[in-house]
């Protein structure tokens, strides 16, 4: 079996919801995501999947939704309105933006970017020292 990955970062705001915390007020981080692909097969090229596809595709993504935005929940209505009224650049998250749910999200995106590949895994660092992973069944 051949597995590639492809580390992408980028810079965004956001805060959790119904949390208790430093992490109830907005501030940022400079998030990275590992995308992972797999397959028991690669190309005649002896490529799984090229790392250009994968910037043109998930890595533009990223940058023209999240990068230098707010990620955040769709259960946050004052912080929806605030980032409307200040033409600020946001994106919505089912449930709270945390990487646990920012990874599953990507992954997403990723299957729709990369339909004919098996996506097996997304990871999300909020810091150096901080990730979390999902992967499909």
């Amino acid at each position: 079996m051949y597995e590639i990955g492809k580390k992408i970062e980028w810079d965004a705001a956001h805060r959790l919801v119904n949390y208790q915390g430093k992490c109830q007020w907005v501030h940022g981080h400079r998030y990275t995501a590992q995308v992972c692909f797999e397959s028991a097969y690669i190309d005649s090229r002896g490529i799984l999947v090229d790392f250009t596809d994968v910037n043109e595709r998930v890595k533009k993504w990223i940058m023209d939704n999240w990068d230098h935005g707010t990620l955040v929940s769709d259960l946050d209505e004052l912080m929806i309105t605030f980032l409307k009224r200040q033409e600020n650049k946001y994106f919505v998250i089912p449930q709270n933006p945390t990487a646990e749910n920012i990874a599953y999200y990507l992954y997403k995106v990723a299957c729709e970017k990369f339909p004919n590949v098996k996506i097996s895994g997304v990871t999300i660092y909020e810091t150096p020292t901080s990730h979390a992973t999902y992967r499909p069944d």
